[in-house]
This record gives structure tokens, sequence and C-alpha cells, in this order.
């Protein structure tokens, strides 16, 4: 396990210790150490992504990004994998945060290039196909783009699959492309076609967390949520309430653990519980969850657009409740 799995408020300093050190080998002999600049600065930006911290990652993978270019272009046999990795880690930093023209670009190459690795060599890179088309799938979905997204999540799934069939390891990547996939066929209308999947995805979720609970409750908490909303919008609110409460436990849970991670995801588990709450018609209860949306929405504002317009979005949800209890009929997600 790398010190950013199990360590990762740690990461960050031995990664830039690991850069600097690179950079001096590479002012020595630039031939032998570009590579091994590349993959620091990755490291480096891995170690600020895991804590939450996507914009210091910018820099660090457009740097690499663009040195692997150059090394890629070089001897694509030895580093085209490298550059399609830095182009997907750069591209998944930039989704989230909401930068999605420019993620859908970067998104597309990696997949285009990890495509021709996985024709050459499919027992080696079919993995990291897979990783791919759900992190552009999850792109488009971002970007209101359902229908794009819905056929790269289906190949995901459908690589993942065969992977498991094979006896590889892996199962929380096919759980994870289980869960986005429901969330598609929701965005899409397919309401009951949604369901399975999001089953599938927290049952082999709820497993995996029992072994490892630090690595895969944020997992389990984003399907659990998945499949509330799922049988709230198949018309299924009674069922949707537990799988909803769920989350809600184990986002409180990481919430404690790491505020500055998991608050956000507390806030959104908490705004699903509003909505289901309102569908059953249990106003005191939608009113307790929309208060605490709001107070936590508010200790989230740092003077940033996004988290003001989160803030904003709880308020107006608080209101609604306050005003005549009547839902939408959809899960916020």
């Amino acid at each position: 396990m790398t010190l950013t799995e199990s360590r990762p408020e740690e990461a960050p300093a031995f990664a830039l210790e690991a850069v600097e050190l690179s950079r001096r080998m590479v002012l020595q002999a630039p031939e032998r150490y570009r590579q091994e600049l590349g993959f620091a600065l990755t490291n480096l930006a891995n170690s600020y992504a895991a804590l939450g911290r996507d914009r210091e990652a910018i820099e660090p993978l457009g740097e690499a990004a663009a040195l692997r270019r150059q090394l890629a272009r070089e001897n694509p046999a030895a580093h085209t994998w490298t550059l399609a990795y830095t182009l997907a880690s750069l591209g998944a930093v930039r989704s989230r945060l909401g930068d999605l023209d420019e993620a859908i670009s970067l998104e597309r190459e990696a997949v285009l290039l990890r495509r021709r690795l996985a024709r050459e060599n499919p027992a080696r890179f079919r993995r990291t196909l897979a990783a791919s088309l759900s992190n552009l799938a999850v792109t488009h979905s971002r970007a209101g783009e359902p229908d794009e997204a819905l056929p790269l999540e289906q190949e995901a799934v459908a690589i993942r699959r065969g992977l498991a069939a094979e006896g590889h390891p892996g199962e929380e990547y096919l759980a994870r492309s289980l869960s986005n996939l429901g969330v598609l066929y929701s965005e899409l209308g397919r309401a009951e076609d949604a369901v399975a999947p999001t089953e599938e995805a927290v049952a082999q979720l709820r497993l995996l967390a029992v072994g490892d609970p630090e690595r895969f409750e944020p997992d389990l908490a984003d399907a659990l949520l998945n499949l509330g909303a799922a049988l709230i919008d198949a018309g299924r609110p009674e069922e949707g309430v537990e799988p909803t409460a769920e989350a809600v436990r184990v986002r409180r849970g990481l919430a404690r653990r790491s505020p500055d991670l998991h608050l956000p995801g507390l806030a959104s588990a908490l705004s699903n519980m509003v909505s289901v709450h309102l569908d059953l018609k249990m106003l005191d209860s939608a009113a307790e969850y929309a208060q605490e949306v709001v107070d936590v929405r508010r200790r989230l504002v740092d003077g940033s657009y996004a988290h003001e317009q989160d803030l904003l979005r709880a308020l107006d949800l608080q209101a609604r409740v306050r005003r005549s209890g009547v839902s939408d009929g959809r899960a916020v997600r």
C-alpha cells in the first residue's frame, strides 16, 4: 500500500521532495531521468487529489502531461501508457472541478490511446481502458449528456465483468461502474432499469467494506445513495428510505473522521433524505434534515462559487419544505 493510501496527509511532503530530487537529476542527465520526473509529478498530483486538493493537482499534472507527450513522440512503445495515465488523471481532476469541456477532451484522448494499447496487449491494458471509459462517462453525465455516457459505461461494465470472470482483482471497480450505470438509467428516465445494477453495486461494496472500511465505505455510501434515489425515481419511496438512511449513517461516520473530504457527501445524502421524507409526507423529519443540509453547506462555504451555489440550493430546498412539503418526485443527486 502506498503512503497516499495509508497515510494520505503525510504524502504531499514526501512527494514534493521526490519532485525536487528528480528535477536535480534531470539537470544532470535529462535523457535518463525525464521519465522519473514524470512519475514524481504524477505522484505529487495524486497525493493532492487524495486529500481533495484538486486545484493543487492541476499544475504538476499539466507539467507531467507535457513531459510525457514529448517522451511518447520519441518512443511511443515505451511511453504511450504513461501519457494515457497522466491524461486520464488530469481529465478526472478537471471533471471534478467542473471544467467539463477540457475534461472531455483529455479523457477522450486517454480512451483513444488506451483502446490502441488494449488491442495490442489486452491482458495488460483492458483494466485501464475500462477506467477511462467510466471516467469519460461520468464527465458526460456531469455535462448533462447521459446519452453519450451510457454506451461508455456499459462497455466499462462489460470489460470489468470479463476481468472478474477470469479471476482478476477489481470488484470495487465493477461495483463503481454498476452504480454509475444505475445513475445514467435514472437520468435517461429508465428508473426501473436503474435498480438492478445499483443493488448489485451495493451488495459488492458492502462485502468489500467489511474487510476494509476506510477504503470502501465512501463508495458504499455513494452506491447506497444511488440505490435510494433509483427507488425513489421508480416510484418506490418506502423502499428508498433504508438505503438513503444507511448512506447518511455511513457519511456521518466518514465526515467525523475527515470533514474536509466527506462533508459534501454528507450534505448530498441528507438532501436525498429530505426528498424521500417529502415523498412520504413526513414533513417534520424532512424539515429537520433540510436544516441539517443548510448547516453543513454553511460550514463548507469558503468564498468559492460552487460552495455558495450549493448553499443557495440548500436554502431553496429548505424553503420548499416550509412552503408546501410538495416534492418534485425526483431525488437530488
